[in-house]
């Protein structure tokens, strides 16, 4: 893990951040449940969960770095309110998305182009976005 000092780098992941959130516990075992309109879960067996003090789980998968330094470059997090699998046939987490630049977007509002290594997304997904979210 690269400590962040204030810049970031092609090779910065979400890892990175967690010096800097206030979670309870890191989980390895058990579920959680992806976006709005995907029928998946997450494993914390594979993904980096931690624990809120709420309650809630913010995941993301501890490989995926910015990969480059242009503005499309992004890492993702996702929320899950509750932390644990209760969307029945869909998820209910939201996802988060981090620019290299600054840039926060939720999944409704991503730039098409956008990319993690490995994966350029389409454009936004606005149906993704989990009915208890709003940036209102």
């Amino acid at each position: 893990m690269a400590q962040l000092n204030g810049t970031l780098n092609a090779n910065t992941t979400c890892a990175d951040f967690t010096p800097f959130l206030n979670y309870v516990a890191i989980k390895t075992t058990g579920l959680v449940d992806s976006y709005q309109t995907d029928v998946a879960t997450r494993s914390c067996a594979s993904y980096t969960c931690l624990l809120l003090h709420n309650g809630a789980v913010i995941h993301f998968d501890p490989t995926v770095s910015f990969g480059a330094t242009d503005s499309l470059r992004l890492i993702w997090w996702g929320v899950d309110p509750d932390g644990k699998v209760t969307g029945g046939n869909q998820g209910k987490s939201l996802f988060l998305y981090q620019y290299y630049d600054g840039k926060l977007r939720s999944i409704g509002g991503i730039i098409p182009g956008s990319q993690e290594v490995g994966y350029t997304y389409p454009g936004p997904c606005e149906s993704c976005e989990p009915n208890w979210f709003s940036w209102n």
